[in-house]
């Protein structure tokens, strides 16, 4: 059954290249509009242009997170990421031709893990160490439930498909953590061994 429409958050045309840059960012993370030209292959002075647009107080879809000194270079990179206003319009919306939601189940899977990183855990370490955050920078108010929740909402129809692709994050994370903790348990033997093993080594080299 087709859902209820949400009202736009734009005029007539969709907004594809605004669209585009807030999907860029969820999926890779921070960006800056270097970053973000080669990902879209699109040309730097239409990113400049939509990212000036994007970032300005009246949209406000976007945000300045800090500068990132280029390698070898003393240029720095502007790097940007989602707002919260950002995040809800690209989690509760979809495109109107197809009327397809702007993340795919896949895609918002790989939002969610890059949201936590990047937005909850990266936050607290910030306040831990006392860093002072680039000036005006804001977390979102929202954590991976609220977003599930909004995507769920307005994507009923793909609650399976995302209980799948959840099930296959989740199980890879599993398999990861798995092979960590052999790692783990195969450096404290060797920890453990090690003194005997330069103890022996130490009396063939008498002999």
């Amino acid at each position: 059954m087709k859902q209820k429409p949400i009202e736009l958050w734009y005029g007539k045309k969709e907004p594809i290249t605004q669209i585009e840059i807030l999907k860029s960012i969820a999926i890779n993370g921070y960006q800056s509009k270097t970053i973000l030209t080669n990902n879209l292959h699109s040309k730097i002075t239409t990113i400049d242009t939509i990212v000036g647009k994007m970032n300005d107080y009246n949209h406000g879809l976007i945000q300045i997170h800090r500068k990132e000194q280029q390698e070898n270079k003393k240029a720095f990179h502007i790097m940007f990421s989602l707002t919260e206003k950002g995040i809800k319009i690209l989690v509760e919306n979809k495109f109107q031709d197809s009327d397809k939601p702007y993340l795919e189940p896949k895609e918002l899977v790989i939002f969610l893990n890059n949201f936590k990183r990047d937005y909850i855990d990266k936050f607290k370490e910030v306040k831990e160490i006392k860093t002072e955050l680039i000036s005006g920078w804001t977390p979102p108010k929202l954590n991976e439930k609220n977003i599930l929740d909004m995507y769920i909402d307005s994507n009923p129809q793909y609650k399976i498909a995302l209980g799948n692709e959840l099930s296959k994050y989740n199980s890879k994370l599993g398999g990861l953590v798995n092979k960590i903790k052999e790692a783990k348990a195969k450096l404290e033997m060797l920890e453990n061994e090690l003194p005997s093993m330069i103890h022996e080594s130490i009396e063939n080299s008498k002999k």
